[in-house]
């Protein structure tokens, strides 16, 4: 199977397993992992927590060095919460793939990670 996008090998969906990654993981594959991760993540949010893919495996650029960046966004952080909020996020990774790459964001914040996000993120 051949994505046609880059020249790295491609994982055989017949043979994948999280944790024997080698290779470039289908846009599919990386998305079921973050629907997974979603999953782990979401009890400890309030309900209207959005989680996004976004960077090379939300734009199909994928090359065998790309994680798989996530943005989890939250309507408010509350202050002092930032630093412990995206630490226990980072390690709620090892329960999924070591691939995913989280990043915490406010709803509506203006900085350029979330601008990008919204323009080129898919919702998950």
């Amino acid at each position: 199977m051949d994505t046609g996008k880059s020249k790295g090998k491609v994982i055989d969906p017949m043979t994948f397993t999280p944790d024997t990654i080698q290779g470039i993981l289908p846009k599919e594959f990386a998305l079921e992992l973050v629907r997974r991760y979603k999953e782990v993540i979401a009890p400890r949010f309030d309900p209207a927590m959005k989680v996004m893919m976004f960077g090379s495996y939300a734009k199909d650029c994928p090359n065998e060095w790309s994680d798989i960046d996530v943005a989890v966004i939250v309507p408010k952080i509350e202050e002092g919460t930032w630093w412990d909020t995206s630490s226990s996020l980072c390690h709620d990774v090892d329960k999924v793939s070591l691939y995913i790459e989280p990043i915490l964001l406010e709803s509506g914040e203006d900085t350029p990670i979330y601008r990008e996000v919204m323009r080129t993120g898919v919702a998950v």
